[in-house]
């Protein structure tokens, strides 16, 4: 029969991580200044991540100290705050942020936005619009309309 008196939940600090191999392995310290080396940190198929040193992480025990699994890990200064009900998105360290918001897709970057699509790409940036091949534009296109507040987050 197993023993579940050394399983539990406990918050800790993410020290480093090694993402060369098939899985991700982290080290963080516990609360109590415990030292874990080599813990997994499982992720969901189709999206990685590599959070930065002094993120927030939850650590699940199974028995032993060698038995950890890392869980639910975020830098509480990075994470996107006080997002509308129902928004979900994607955000890296420097700012940049893909949201679904209000049937809309988002995407906000540090510094200027790049689409590429197969070879094709685009940029935006404050002097206006690079791309490396021509666009056509059976109408036209001029102006700049005004901000949608919904374009925020």
């Amino acid at each position: 029969m197993a023993d579940f008196r050394n399983w539990g939940l406990t918050r800790g600090t993410l020290e480093s991580h090694d993402d060369s191999a098939g899985q991700q392995l982290i080290d963080a310290r516990g609360l109590s200044g415990e030292s874990f080396t080599k813990i997994y940190r499982p992720m969901q198929f189709g999206f990685t991540s590599n959070p930065p040193k002094g993120s927030d992480l939850a650590l699940f025990r199974m028995g032993s100290s060698e038995r950890i699994l890392a869980m639910g890990v975020e830098h509480p200064d990075k994470r996107p705050k006080n997002l509308p009900d129902g928004v979900t998105a994607i955000y890296g360290a420097d700012g940049e942020i893909a949201s679904l918001v209000q049937r809309k897709f988002r995407v906000k970057a540090a510094e200027g936005h790049a689409v590429v699509v197969g070879n094709v790409f685009f940029r935006v940036t404050p002097l206006g619009v690079e791309c490396n091949v021509p666009i056509t534009a059976p109408n036209f296109i001029t102006g700049s309309p005004p901000p949608d507040p919904s374009d925020e987050v």
